[in-house]
């Protein structure tokens, strides 16, 4: 493998689809269509890529010595050897001054600002807050956020209450769902704890249960959600209500919230869940569902 492809694999090219959720705002405010706030919004996606991809090369980084102990973190191409320690620096320093520069110049000042928070976060979480119990979840959770919000603050659309609430929710329990993957992984090896974690494997059954919990609070917040005046305004069946055909988002949304953690008890899924749903059939039939209802409510 040539160095560039190396560098190119550690950025985390795979990755960029989370921060799709910069063009949530502007397309569930149904402003998709509007020129100017879809480029503000790309141009924010543009730059949450680079400076996760800044994050991403620090972490590997930081972790390079743990890495090369685990069986899977070991092909990571810092650990590997296949991207050098200055290398990762330069690839590090150039993608964050990058997407900085970028949001500075093009963006208003307080989507440049998320985008700053995110990347001063990400590092944050690499080398300190990962390796607290709890922190480590609410910091993944923040991240998810920063991008949501900084989508709409780039687009010029107010990100609701009840979006970043619903938002919260899902994260959260696919943020535990990922840590208690990582704990069955570390039982199934024989080990005690997450090495450079704060997590014992006796935790994986409170992780697993709050992660339920908070799979079911996500639809709970979606029904109060499809409620909302906003929702009513947006898809509303002329009775003061929201469609009938709208439910079925919770449906959707409960299913493979129950799927995904189905899966990830019986071994069939690998250490990202997000990851893991992008190359899932079941998962992408349940996104085109959701994006089938949301057109059919539209028309």
């Amino acid at each position: 493998m040539s160095a560039a492809t190396a560098l190119l694999r550690a950025a985390r090219p795979l990755h960029f689809a989370k921060n799709l959720l910069a063009f949530a705002p502007l397309v569930l405010a149904h402003r998709a269509g509007e020129s100017e706030r879809l480029a503000a919004a790309a141009i924010a996606f543009v730059c949450l890529c680079l400076v996760a991809s800044a994050g991403y090369l620090a972490n590997d980084l930081a972790d390079r010595e743990g890495d090369r102990a685990d069986p899977v973190r070991r092909a990571r191409g810092v650990a590997a050897g296949e991207v050098s320690v200055r290398g990762a620096l330069v690839a590090c320093a150039v993608a964050a001054a990058s997407g900085l520069a970028l949001a500075w110049t093009t963006l208003p000042g307080e989507a440049a600002r998320l985008i700053g928070n995110y990347l001063l976060l990400t590092l944050v979480y690499s080398f300190a807050l990962k390796r607290v119990v709890g922190l480590d979840v609410l910091a993944l959770v923040a991240l998810y956020l920063l991008r949501l919000f900084a989508g709409g603050a780039a687009a010029g659309v107010p990100v609701s209450d009840w979006l970043w609430s619903l938002a919260a929710a899902l994260f959260a329990s696919l943020a535990l769902l990922k840590r208690a993957l990582a704990l069955r992984a570390a039982r199934e090896r024989g080990l005690d704890a997450l090495p450079r974690r704060g997590y014992r494997v006796a935790h994986l059954a409170a992780v697993e249960r709050v992660g339920v919990l908070a799979a079911v609070a996500t639809v709970v917040v979606l029904a109060l959600y499809l409620r909302s005046d906003t929702m009513v305004r947006l898809y509303g069946s002329g009775s003061g209500s929201a469609s009938p055909l709208a439910w079925l988002a919770c449906v959707i949304v409960g299913g493979w919230l129950a799927r995904m953690w189905h899966v990830a008890r019986a071994g069939r899924m690998g250490g990202d869940p997000v990851l893991f749903a992008l190359r899932d059939p079941a998962s992408l039939v349940a996104g085109a569902a959701l994006v089938g209802l949301g057109v059919a409510l539209s028309g």
